[in-house]
């Protein structure tokens, strides 16, 4: 998905990448009915949920022991003692896998009681979903710095090589604080959810992405 910088922007573009995947995924899946599953949605931008791209994913639905259910269109009812049930069948199951979300980004940090100006709360800052300035700051909370947040790059890079990128720019930050004198430093609410707007309304709740914003920064002197 990052090959081009457009995909995320720009809907033809988006558009163009769906069509090219659902073709493959039509001619790889034997079953019609089973490929259309797969397909990305039309309507939801392509890469807005994180695609499989492992090697024989879609291969794997031509073999005679698997099956795809399509939950949408039978929802999950109840978990039973010998597997689970939809609104139209009943599956005997060996092991479950637990695979419906995971707060990755978000969680371990709202874990912690972390408070900042006026004792606001990063957990109540984030009640209706992250806002965060390039994956760094978080308005309300001067002098945070935190690497690998959401709207950063952390798991679309090497995340070694994202992090290193994030501290030299604190520690460069730190410094410029250091020399001029100044003692705190905050990033704005427009920072922080600048470019939310253009993508963020059109994935399901399923899964958000947040995109990084530019940088707007507010620093005070020391006294």
């Amino acid at each position: 998905m990052a090959i081009y910088n457009d995909i995320n922007t720009d809907q033809e573009a988006n558009d163009m990448v769906a069509d090219f995947v659902r073709q493959r995924i039509r001619e790889i899946v034997d079953d019609p009915d089973v490929a259309e599953l797969l397909c990305p949605d039309k309507g939801q931008p392509i890469g807005s949920k994180r695609p499989p791209i492992d090697s024989g994913y879609f291969e794997m639905f031509n073999r005679d022991n698997v099956s795809l259910v399509d939950v949408r269109s039978a929802p999950i009812e109840r978990i039973t003692p010998t597997g689970l049930c939809t609104t139209d069948d009943e599956y005997e199951l060996d092991v479950i896998i637990f695979a419906t979300g995971f707060d990755a980004l978000t969680g371990a940090m709202l874990a912690i009681d972390i408070r900042g100006r006026d004792g606001v709360v990063l957990k109540d800052i984030w009640a209706e979903g992250p806002q965060i300035n390039l994956g760094i700051m978080v308005a309300g909370l001067p002098n945070t710095f935190m690497t690998h947040w959401p709207g950063s790059t952390s798991v679309k890079v090497n995340m070694f090589l994202g992090g290193e990128h994030q501290i030299d720019w604190i520690m460069e930050c730190i410094e410029h604080l250091d020399a001029n004198g100044f003692d705190c430093i905050e990033t704005t609410d427009i920072a922080g959810s600048g470019l939310r707007g253009p993508t963020h309304p059109k994935p399901t709740p399923a899964s958000p992405r947040n995109n990084p914003s530019p940088a707007s920064l507010r620093s005070s002197p020391s006294a």
